[in-house]
């Protein structure tokens, strides 16, 4: 939010040649801060669906390892992003991003105390692909059915910018990877490697993937649940969000989708210009987002936030302007 407030009054170089555009209608600065507030809001639906299950089930003894398997598969990846997105911020706040009274510093800190708050996340990411293995094994858990149909349309499609299409992909991954490594490390199980070997030193990185891979389709079909039961008035705003979450999503991983098959060359070169479409659509409603938030205005006190010309300008302490300890 304060990067956003910032870059909406931050002017820059225009079309005249002299500082009369805010930033925030700069592509290069668009492209970096609106897909981390739409992923943003597509992580804070799913934690939000996790936190109802977990009122509604916490007490039931059923629900508990499932409960638990959402948590460990939530943190890793919601911190990840949180770290990610605020340092973007910081970057694209320049110079102003190290100064004490912005508070970006302090943000940071605070994250980087997260990643390490119960040691690091990848442990967790690992017991996530390790209790779902497990409960695949006893049938308690299952991995998701495909329609060899819809596969096939996908990949024949010059677009995959839909709700079903980006799900049906997530869904692809983490089963491709699940059974990937299911055959590895059985395979070398029979051939007499121990499991610690197998899965801490040979196949870590497959267990990684598997954690990540499944932890991303659980956290996209809560947040499919709560846009279906949202406000209609809401819906279509969040809708668009959703799609920049899972289109960027896609976008990183796109060299899976292409060596697997999945995607099509047109829809892979479509995908960039599909995702500025989306930003552009989403960025008027950037700041009524971020308001949308409720947070406190002391949290968002800072002076770039705010009037940071007049800040600039008044006689200020210096002390206010000693740089972060980043």
């Amino acid at each position: 939010a304060i990067t956003l407030k910032y870059a909406a009054q931050r002017l820059g170089v225009g079309p005249t040649g002299k500082s009369d555009t805010p930033i925030l209608e700069l592509g290069v600065i668009r492209k970096a801060l609106i897909p981390s507030l739409a992923r943003t809001i597509y992580l804070n639906m799913s934690y939000n669906a996790t936190k109802n299950l977990f009122q509604t089930h916490h007490q039931d003894e059923s629900k508990i390892a499932e409960l638990d398997r959402l948590c460990c598969l939530l943190k890793p990846i919601l911190i990840d992003h949180c770290l990610r997105a605020t340092n973007t911020c910081r970057e694209r706040c320049g110079g102003h991003g190290y100064v004490a009274a912005n508070k970006l510093g302090r943000h940071l800190a605070d994250i980087h105390g997260a990643v390490t708050g119960e040691g690091d996340n990848i442990v967790l990411v690992q017991k996530t692909a390790k209790d779902f293995l497990e409960d695949l094994k006893s049938g308690v858990d299952q991995l998701p059915e495909l329609s060899s149909e819809t596969t096939n349309m996908i990949a024949r499609s010059d677009s995959i910018l839909s709700l079903e299409s980006i799900h049906h992909l997530l869904c692809l991954r983490e089963v491709d990877v699940t059974k990937d490594l299911q055959q590895r490390v059985n395979s070398k199980i029979q051939r007499g490697t121990p499991l610690f070997t197998v899965w801490m030193k040979q196949e870590a990185t497959k267990v990684l993937d598997l954690g990540y891979a499944h932890g991303e389709r659980v956290l996209w079909e809560l947040a499919m649940e709560v846009l279906e039961t949202s406000p209609a008035v809401l819906r279509p705003l969040l809708t668009n969000l959703m799609l920049l979450a899972g289109a960027t999503y896609i976008q990183e991983s796109l060299s899976w989708y292409l060596l697997h098959r999945v995607i099509s060359y047109q829809a892979a070169a479509s995908l960039q210009v599909e995702i500025d479409e989306l930003i552009n659509e989403i960025t008027p409603h950037a700041l009524p987002i971020c308001d949308s938030f409720g947070i406190p205005e002391t949290a968002l006190k800072a002076p770039i936030a705010g009037d940071y010309i007049s800040f600039l300008t008044e006689s200020e302490p210096k002390s206010e302007w000693t740089p972060s300890r980043l």
